[in-house]
């Protein structure tokens, strides 16, 4: 479904694969889910919208959010601060 995506991950050697597997599954998920089909030209064209939502999800190093909606809640308002230039009403 998503055979156009590759992902490359570095991480050390203590960290557990199948965690990484299944956070970039959750990436792709909500990407998936806020695009409608992801492809690599909707990350490419958007990448203020991908980095943001990788910033609800990932806080230093550390997994905070997996939740698709509230990841997606929460970098939309981002981004209309970041349109608008100005603080959330």
């Amino acid at each position: 479904r998503w055979g156009s995506l590759y992902f490359v991950v570095g991480c050390e050697g203590e960290e557990n694969e199948l965690a990484m597997l299944e956070f970039v599954h959750g990436v792709v998920e909500t990407l998936d889910r806020h695009f409608g089909n992801v492809c690599e030209l909707d990350i490419m064209m958007h990448l203020d919208k991908v980095y943001c939502m990788l910033e609800e999800m990932v806080m230093c190093g550390n997994v905070v959010e997996t939740n698709k909606q509230i990841v997606i809640a929460e970098a939309s308002k981002a981004i209309d601060v970041q349109r608008d230039g100005g603080f959330p009403k």
